[in-house]
């Protein structure tokens, strides 16, 4: 996978890299290339969409480092959506932890930025297309997940 241009740029490598793949054959496998969005939860959404139409033997997802002259390998990835620019959505996430659940839901920890406190959102998926009872359904998801997600919490910091 690669990644659209962002921040202003008009064209992103690892994208012409994804698109320059598509199609070829190496080793004697297909190569799948994609272009994800720049938009924080929508390229993990279009990205798992393409995992379970494809269930591929593997995967490498590349993106752009502005500056760098050559390839280089990230070494640490830290599961933290922590924007130092707006992404191509408008969003600019700071500080927030994601953690994702078993169930597709999603809950975003992060420090409050007026109180010595941190602030905890869950996102739940639900179909709602059955109007009874659903926002109703849908609420009682997001209070599970959410003392999921607590109990989970006390359990890491509890002492042993």
């Amino acid at each position: 996978t690669g990644f659209e241009p962002f921040g202003g740029e008009s064209e992103n490598p690892s994208a012409q890299l994804a698109q320059a793949l598509d199609g070829q054959t190496i080793e004697g496998r297909a190569v799948v290339g994609r272009v994800l969005p720049c938009e924080f939860g929508r390229s993990l959404a279009v990205l798992r969409a393409a995992l379970r139409e494809l269930s591929p033997e593997l995967v490498l997802c590349l993106g752009q480092a502005g500056g760098r002259a050559a390839i280089t390998v990230e070494r640490v990835a830290i599961n933290v959506d922590d924007a130092r620019i707006a992404d191509n959505g408008g969003a600019a996430p700071v500080d927030g932890l994601v953690v994702e659940l078993d169930d597709g839901a999603r809950a975003v920890v992060r420090p409050s930025g007026t109180e010595p406190k941190l602030k905890v959102y869950v996102e739940v998926v639900s179909d709602l297309s059955d109007r009874t009872g659903a926002f109703a359904a849908a609420e009682r998801a997001g209070v599970a997940a959410a003392d999921a997600l607590a109990d989970e919490m006390i359990r890491l910091v509890a002492p042993r």
